[in-house]
Order: structure tokens, then sequence, then C-alpha cells
């Protein structure tokens, strides 16, 4: 689909938020009618909340590795509560530029449905071990011993490996692997795909850009363009295209999430204390706040419950002001041309609030030295596992019969089950097979294969 920019064109809330949807079996676009029962994108939620690949968020790393604190964020409770933030800001900001839904079957209620199903699923691609498996598995392949595997191919499958996203990773699972394999996956409505799609573009846009951020690999790269197109997103260029406004929420929430949360795992681990947290972040924000006052002024009230009490309070304000921040700035998002996050555009105190909250992390949590040991492992756990793909991905793209493969190559594929690819198929292909099957992996089902493939024996861990 080649094209050039086409920035004089607005964006309309009829096209955006229109329920397309792949029929089952891949066999076309249809449209998913209002039909007075669940709606759309309700079904899009159920589909998710009933997928293997949600469930298995539970035992993924949000921010701490493998602890055994059950306060503690996993990405599973990490998407819900996104989910939940998400939904009160896209019905907040649908409520204040209402009148563009008023010739539509789409109200407010169905936007707030979009962006709490996009949120469920915004994290459904992370691999185990959180960001520091991304990490892993970019390094891996960017490395000088490994890099041979991927240098014959081209430019935009070698971007896939080198520039390997969990965002992309997710959308290949809500299309392709989930469900209905490789004949349309979920099959979600068009709309809670774009919303979850925070970077519509490719890999290799993204090294133009010089940033390691996308939401599409090149295997998925025709579905980005196909959802895009049907809803009437702005292109600015080949494989490259305007966000959909609700990203700009489903962004928001994640921000306000994580940034605030994080914290509240790090007072549960004791990495920083309730009096530290209110003297560098809240009390500011909440400065002539007589509720905020009164509550963290009692003395009978836990230290725990009273965090959960500020972070209530903080994410209200937070809402308000973010929906306001998309109101104030919905003629630019229309028209494709906002720059930077919906939250920069919020107020200073927000703004400043959310600055702050990620210093304190970077500074207190990310550095804490059992957050580094546990990563430094999952570097080696990632890396012996590649190792082992690479090798048998290798050898498979190039024999013609499967017993033609060496005994480990062929164990390995093996563990692949129905998704083993044919012999002589691409590379490219099943690597992301060996991808797919090592970004499904929860954090303890991670280190029990590396264990198996590096030797040490046994483990009783199960996926």
């Amino acid at each position: 689909m080649n094209g050039g920019t086409n920035m004089s064109k607005v964006m309309k809330w009829d096209e955006l938020i229109k329920p397309h949807r792949v029929q089952r079996g891949n066999k076309g676009i249809q449209i998913d009618l209002l039909d007075g029962g669940r709606s759309p994108f309700q079904k899009d939620q159920d589909k998710i909340l009933f997928s293997n690949s949600f469930r298995r968020l539970g035992k993924k790393t949000q921010v701490h590795p493998l602890v055994n604190n059950d306060h503690i964020h996993t990405r599973l409770s990490h998407s819900l509560e996104t989910a939940s933030v998400g939904r009160s800001l896209a019905v907040k900001m649908a409520k204040k530029v209402e009148d563009v839904f008023l010739n539509n079957d789409i109200n407010a209620k169905h936007v707030g449905e979009i962006v709490q199903a996009a949120c469920l699923a915004h994290d459904i691609g992370n691999p185990p071990f959180g960001h520091a498996g991304e990490d892993a598995i970019k390094d891996w392949f960017k490395d000088n011993d490994n890099h041979h595997l991927i240098s014959k191919l081209d430019a935009k499958q070698q971007a896939d490996f080198k520039y390997y996203d969990g965002n992309a990773m997710g959308f290949r699972v809500l299309t392709k692997t989930e469900y209905d394999s490789f004949e349309g996956g979920m099959r979600l409505s068009f709309p809670t795909l774009a919303a979850m799609m925070k970077y519509p573009w490719s890999a290799l846009k993204s090294e133009d850009f010089g940033k390691e951020k996308f939401s599409s690999f090149s295997s998925e790269v025709e579905m980005l363009n196909e959802v895009a197109t049907h809803l009437g997103m702005i292109r600015k260029g080949d494989d490259w295209w305007c966000r959909h406004p609700l990203a700009y929420l489903v962004e928001a929430a994640d921000d306000i999430c994580y940034s605030l949360l994080d914290l509240e795992d790090a007072k549960e681990l004791r990495i920083v204390n309730l009096k530290y947290l209110k003297r560098e972040l809240f009390d500011k924000y909440h400065d002539g706040d007589d509720e905020y006052s009164h509550i963290v002024g009692k003395r009978d009230v836990s230290d725990r419950r009273k965090l959960a009490f500020i972070r209530g309070i903080t994410v209200d304000k937070l809402i308000e002001d973010v929906s306001n921040a998309f109101s104030n700035k919905h003629e630019e998002i229309m028209k494709g041309c906002l720059e930077g996050s919906i939250i920069e555009h919020c107020t200073e105190d927000s703004r400043e609030l959310l600055k702050t909250a990620g210093e304190i992390c970077e500074r207190r949590v990310y550095q804490h030295h059992r957050k580094i040991e546990l990563e430094i492992g999952s570097y080696n756990a990632l890396g012996a596992m590649l190792s082992a793909f690479g090798l048998a991905a290798k050898e498979l793209s190039e024999v013609k019969e499967y017993d033609e493969l060496g005994f480990k190559s062929k164990r390995v594929v093996d563990l692949l089950g129905v998704n083993r690819p044919k012999p002589g198929t691409g590379f490219h292909e099943i690597m992301m097979r060996f991808l797919d099957y090592l970004g499904g992996m929860t954090d303890n089902f991670a280190t029990h294969i590396s264990c198996q493939i590096l030797g040490h024996g046994a483990s009783s861990t199960t996926r």
C-alpha cells in the first residue's frame, strides 16, 4: 500500500468507532451491528478476558520479577487497573465532546468500552521478565555472535528482531495467534485494535525515527494498514499512520497506573516509605485538600490504606485533567497533528506529579539491587532459549525433511507442538513462531525451560 502523507485530512468519529472486524476464518471484513445485547466492544472484552494469553499475565512481571509478596502487581493486575482508569477517562472525555457523537449509534458508554478493551489487551504481548525481557531479546539479535542468523533477511524482517517490541507482539497475538490461529486471531473490532496501538507503524519505520517502539511486525503490517484504512485514520507514509484518538487515552491510563502503582509496590517492598512519598510527591499535588489532610493525619489507619486512599483521589484528579486536555486539544487530535502524549498537555501540577513519580521510580525503584540481580538472571535465561531456538530455526529452514534435523534441534522444534513450521519454511517465519512461544511464557515457565536447555536439572515449575 503506497501513498504519501495526507495531513490535510480530518478524522471522523463515525468512521473511527465503526465496529469492523475480521470474519471467522479470515474471510473478509464484516460490520458487527449494535443489536441491543452485548455491544461489539463488550464482545472484545470477553474475548480478551477468557484468552490464555491474558490469563498468563498473572505470572508475568510488571516491575519486580519473581516476588513472593501477594500485594505486588503483575501484568494481569496492572492491565485490569489500567482498563478501569481507561474506561473512566474515555466516558468522561466523550461526554465533554458528545456533540460529535449525536448523529451516531455509538455513545459515551461504547467509547468507554472500546478503551477498556484496548487497555485490557495493551500488555498481552509482553514477554516474561517485563521490559528486561524485551531488552534481552533485542540485544541477543544485535549481538555480533548471533546477527548472522538474520543478516540475509530483508531490512523489514531484520528490524522485527533487532527492535523486538511487546506492543507489536501484542498486535500479533490479537490478530493472528490466539483463538483462530493464523486465520484472524481473536477477531477483535478494529476500533479496539486501533486504540491499543500506541505506535501505529512498523519496526523499520521505528528505525527511521531512532526509537525502538512500534506496534506491528512486518508479518502483521498488512493488518495494521487494513485497520487504519477502514477506520479513516490519517496516513503519514508507508506503513505509518497517525494515532487513533482513543490511543491517547489508553496511553494516559497506562502512564497513570504504572507511575503511581510502581510506587505503591515499592512501598510494599519497603524500598520507599509513605512519609517519603508524601513529602516528595503528594503533599504539593493535594495542597489545600482537606480530605487528603484528614486521612493522612489519622493515627488509626495503616500506611497501606492511607496510600490506597491517596492513590484513589490522585487518579480521580488526573482523570479529570486528562479528559479536559483531550477536549482542549480535540481539533489537533482529529487532524493527527498533536505532538507528544495527552499528559504533556495537562496542567503543570499533573505533569509535575507524573514526572516526579517517574524520577523516584528511576532513582529508587528501578535501580534497586534485587531487581538488578533478577534482570541479569533473566538475560541469561532468555539468551539460553534464544540460542537454542535460533539454531533450530536455522536448521529447520535449510532441511527438506523433519528427520534431517539434529537431535537437539528436533526436540526444540517439538516444543512448538501444533504450531511447528514445515521444513524449508523461511527463517523469519520460523523464528517468529519461536518468539510466539517465548512471548507467551510466564516468568516461572521461562526459568524452567532455560534450566532444561542449560542442563541444570529437572524443575517442578510448570507453565
